[in-house]
């Protein structure tokens, strides 16, 4: 039996009725087909929060609050009405007193003044903030020392950090093709940055070269941005020797260039292209990528990619393949000997998957990885011989883009093609697009002891 006379007890009990209070609130209004005052509803959880929760529950409350409007927005009732309930009770559960904010499901429509915050994150790519709404609680955020806001940030938001949150140490938003050179001179007034990453915005030419110039690059660790010259990337790489993480585009460019990153530990590259002339860095500078363990690559041909990874391979333990076309499973597994995750998206295989497998021999390959996430359109034998060889992975996530449209009845069944080869006895978490068949749930339950997760579709 709960001893409710402790402390702690009597704070979850409160907040689980607190939590139901919205929750059952939310239903009511939803549900009600008259007409009814959400702002006036939710000002009243408003003010009930402020008076009620003291400020050292502040982020433990507004979390569980925001999960509990977050299953609101899971009810599938569309219209006007539900939109503004769950922008509006969403704003309603923020303690003012809040540090660390994160959305993930839904954006409110308004932000009550958070003075002690120090991270802002929009976690979900697809979130949008009203702009004055943001900008306004911006002014007030002094402190803040964390914004994360991919693909919607705009010039006037920067704009309002550069002048009211010179404590920022990290300013992600990648993917923000609102944001210009004219943000630069807003992005330099920013002095503590340890993080900043650009990549796919429109910041390009000179805007970068003023960046980089003007930037405490002594104290950058992480550093990413698009569309880079030669010059450019000779500026960053004699102007951070800290950097640790960091992602560039670049049409030419050889892996010598980088020997200068002694302490790198994330590199991404996104359509470079490497001859196998230049190839000779780690020999010739022993010291060079000492560090690397990260490695990503994006929209590159897999000749240049396994150029780079013949290289380097063997020092990483995390490889990340996205948009790159006829990649080989063998020259992969061959030239990263110690990886422990695999992720392969959106790419083409070289077309020898399928034989591989009608041939699999129980080679040992990939024998140190532990996670494979690989999503193809319609490769399913290069996940198939993958997985067959990957006897030591526990978390497996996989699938092909049709499979949510319509079954293929002439893909064979991954998970019951792996297991007549693989018996997954380290496996603690599988997630497919697939259809999962009742025989194969049944004996991958008995047959993987470990297994915590496992999801798909059933019919």
């Amino acid at each position: 039996m709960t001893d409710i006379s402790q402390p702690h007890h009597l704070e979850d009990i409160s907040l689980i009725a607190f939590g139901n209070y919205v929750y059952n609130l939310g239903c009511s209004i939803l549900t009600d087909p008259g007409p009814v005052d959400i702002h006036e509803a939710c000002a009243h959880v408003q003010e009930t929060l402020k008076r009620t929760v003291p400020p050292r529950l502040a982020d433990r409350v507004t979390e569980y609050l925001l999960s509990r409007v977050e299953d609101l927005c899971a009810i599938s009732l569309e219209g006007p009405k539900t939109k503004l309930l769950k922008q509006t009770m969403l704003g309603a559960v923020i303690h003012p007193s809040i540090t660390k904010l994160h959305f993930s499901a839904c954006v409110p429509s308004f932000l009550p003044p958070m003075t002690l915050i120090t991270e802002l994150r929009v976690d979900n790519v697809f979130l949008k903030f009203n702009e004055e709404v943001l900008i306004s609680a911006l002014k007030v955020m002094t402190i803040l020392q964390v914004f994360c806001y991919t693909w919607f940030c705009t010039n006037k938001i920067l704009d309002t950090l550069g002048k009211y949150c010179i404590e920022l140490n990290v300013l992600q938003i990648t993917g923000s093709k609102k944001v210009t050179n004219k943000s630069v001179s807003s992005i330099l007034e920013l002095k503590k940055l340890v993080q900043l990453e650009l990549f796919n915005t429109k910041i390009h030419r000179r805007g970068i070269t003023k960046l980089l110039e003007g930037l405490n690059c002594d104290i950058l660790t992480n550093f990413s941005c698009n569309n880079v010259s030669r010059s450019q990337l000779k500026l960053i790489t004699n102007k951070m020797p800290k950097v640790r993480n960091i992602k560039f585009q670049t049409k030419k460019y050889d892996s010598a260039s980088l020997r200068k990153f002694s302490k790198l530990q994330t590199l991404g590259l996104c359509k470079v292209n490497f001859k196998k002339t230049s190839m000779s860095i780690v020999r010739t500078w022993p010291d060079s990528f000492k560090y690397l363990n990260v490695l990503s690559l994006t929209k590159m041909k897999f000749s240049s990619a396994y150029n780079l990874l013949y290289e380097v391979g063997n020092k990483i333990t995390e490889l990340v393949i996205h948009e790159v076309k006829y990649i080989s499973a063998i020259a992969i597994a061959e030239t990263c000997p110690v990886l422990k995750t695999l992720k392969i998206i959106d790419c083409y295989e070289d077309g020898h998957a399928k034989e591989l497998w009608n041939n699999f021999n129980e080679t040992p390959l990939f024998q140190s990885i532990e996670e494979v996430v690989i999503h193809l359109e319609d490769d399913v034998y290069f996940i198939i011989f993958v997985l067959c060889c990957c006897t030591n992975v526990k978390k497996v996530d996989v699938g092909l883009f049709g499979d949510d449209v319509d079954e293929d009845i002439d893909n064979p069944d991954i998970l019951e093609s792996v297991l007549v080869f693989n018996k997954l006895t380290q496996l603690q978490e599988f997630h497919t697009m697939q259809v999962l068949k009742e025989d194969v749930i049944r004996q991958i339950v008995q047959q993987c002891t470990n297994l915590t997760l496992l999801t798909g579709k059933l019919v």
